[in-house]
C-alpha cells in the first residue's frame, strides 16, 4: 500500500506513523495519559490509502476499505469483507475519510515522545526484547520490527511514531485490551 496508509482499528486505539505513511516493553517505559485523535470519517475504516491499495493473499477484513479519489484497490473483492464492512473507491465517503484521516495523523505526529519510549533498535514482542508496552507514546528512529507477539496493557491509545519501516515477522501479533 502506498500514499497515506491509514490502519484504523476502532478497539482498541493503537496508531502506527511510518514515515509519511500509517499503519500501530521494558520496565523503563513511561506510561501516560494519552488521548486518542479524533478520527471522524475514518473511524470505521480498516485499511484507507491516498493513492492505492494492493493484497495479494487471502483475507477477511472487518471494517471498512478505501482509497481517495484517483486511487485504486486491487487483490480485494467484496466477498473479502465482513459484514456490515464497505469497499469505498473514490468516492465521497473515502475523500472525507482521507481529509479527517490526515488531521488525526498531523495530531499524532505532533504528539511528543518521553525519552525513556525510545525503542529505536529494539524489536517489538516476545521475539524481541520489548514484549510488552503501557499506553503512551512510543518512537523509532529508524525501522520498528515486530516478532513474536506483543502485548499491550492499559485503556490505550497506544501510539507508535516510526521514522523507518514497521516491519512484521510471519506469525508475529498484537494482543491488546478490549477498550469500551
Amino acid at each position: 500500500m502506498s500514499g497515506l496508509l491509514t490502519y484504523l482499528r476502532k478497539v482498541p486505539a493503537v496508531a502506527v506513523l511510518a514515515g509519511a505513511a500509517w499503519f500501530v516493553g521494558s520496565a523503563a517505559a513511561v506510561a501516560q495519559p494519552v488521548a486518542a485523535p479524533a478520527l471522524g470519517g475514518a473511524e470505521s475504516f480498516a485499511v484507507l490509502a491516498g493513492t492505492s491499495v494492493a493484497n495479494t493473499g487471502t483475507a477477511t477484513i472487518s471494517g471498512d476499505v478505501g482509497v481517495d479519489a484517483g486511487g485504486t484497490v486491487t487483490g480485494i473483492t467484496a466477498a473479502m469483507l465482513a459484514a456490515g464492512s464497505s469497499l469505498h473507491v473514490g468516492d465521497a465517503v473515502a475523500a472525507q475519510a482521507h481529509r479527517d484521516a490526515t488531521t488525526a495523523y498531523n495530531d499524532l505526529a505532533g504528539r511528543t515522545c518521553p525519552a525513556l519510549n525510545d525503542k529505536t533498535g529494539l524489536t517489538l514482542g516476545t521475539g524481541g526484547t520489548v514484549p510488552s508496552l503501557a499506553t503512551g507514546v512510543y518512537c523509532f528512529e529508524g525501522d520498528a520490527p515486530l516478532a513474536g507477539m506483543l502485548t499491550l496493557t492499559g485503556t490505550g491509545p497506544w501510539i507508535f511514531q516510526i521514522a523507518g519501516v514497521l516491519t512484521v515477522a510471519p506469525g508475529a501479533s498484537v494482543v491488546a485490551p478490549i477498550v469500551a
